[in-house]
C-alpha cells in the first residue's frame, strides 16, 4: 500500500524537489580552491597532561620478621614474581635478638647449676 501511494504521489515530488536542489546549487558561485601536493615532515606536536594512576591490583607486603629496612631491590611499577627478595632487612637488630636470647639461656642455665 505504502509503496503504491509513494510511487503515484511522492515519487514526481522527490524528483521535483531533486531538481530543485541540483539548480539551486548550479547556481552558486564557484568557490575557489587552492591545490597543494603533500609533503612528508616530522610531527612535532607534544601534549601535556596531568593525572594519576590505579593499580587493578594491590597487595599488603610486610616481613615475616619485625626490623629495619637496610635495602630496597624493587622499583614502583617492577614486576615481580612469588619468592623474589623485594626488601632486605638490617641483620643488626636480629643479632642482638638472639645475643640476649642466648644470655638468658646461659642466666637460666646458671640458675639451675646452683
Amino acid at each position: 500500500m505504502l509503496s503504491k501511494t509513494f510511487r503515484a504521489v511522492l515519487w514526481p515530488w522527490a524528483c521535483t524537489l531533486t531538481l530543485l536542489h541540483s539548480a539551486t546549487a548550479l547556481a552558486q558561485p564557484a568557490v575557489p580552491v587552492t591545490v597543494a601536493m603533500p609533503t612528508a615532515a616530522e610531527s612535532e606536536r607534544h601534549v601535556a597532561l596531568t593525572g594519576s594512576f590505579i593499580a587493578r591490583r594491590v597487595a599488603a607486603l610486610s616481613p615475616r620478621v619485625p626490623g629495619l629496612v637496610a635495602g630496597v631491590r624493587v622499583d614502583a611499577g617492577d614486576r615481580v614474581t612469588a619468592g623474589d627478595v623485594l626488601l632486605e632487612l638490617d641483620g643488626r637488630l636480629a643479632a642482638l635478638a638472639v645475643a640476649r636470647a642466648e644470655a638468658g639461656v646461659a642466666e637460666q642455665r646458671a640458675a639451675l647449676a646452683e
